[in-house]
């Protein structure tokens, strides 16, 4: 927004459960756990969202996947589980699993399978 000669930046606020994440200009991703503010920088910053932590119950648990290098330096995914409870906030270069599986179709058919019917990220 604009008064006069004056530039208002948005500020982006998050609460318990949510957390931000902050684009730069620079190609770096950060992220602030809530509860934080942060206004926006149209200098440094591509964007600003405010996002929803994950909140994992006792009986639940997520597959998370990460980024990083192995002892020869050489490109790696590592796996880890993230059991609950607990409240899931990724850094930059993480990502949840997403399960595709199989289920009854929508037909009603008892003698075949949906390809990806059920999608979840959090198994119980």
């Amino acid at each position: 927004m604009t008064f006069g000669s004056k530039t208002v930046l948005p500020k982006h606020s998050a609460g318990n459960v949510e957390y931000l994440e902050v684009r730069r200009r620079d190609g770096t991703v950060i992220i602030l756990p809530g509860p934080a503010a942060r206004f926006f920088d149209p200098v440094e910053d591509i964007s600003v969202h405010v996002r929803e932590a994950r909140l994992i119950d006792a009986s639940e648990a997520l597959v998370v996947y990460r980024h990083t290098a192995n002892k020869v330096g050489e490109p790696h995914v590592e796996r880890r589980v993230v059991l609950g409870p607990a409240r899931f906030i990724p850094s930059a270069d993480e990502w949840v699993h997403e399960f595709e599986w199989s289920g009854v179709p929508q037909d009603g058919s008892k003698t075949t399978y949906q390809p990806k019917a059920l999608r979840f990220t959090k198994l119980r």
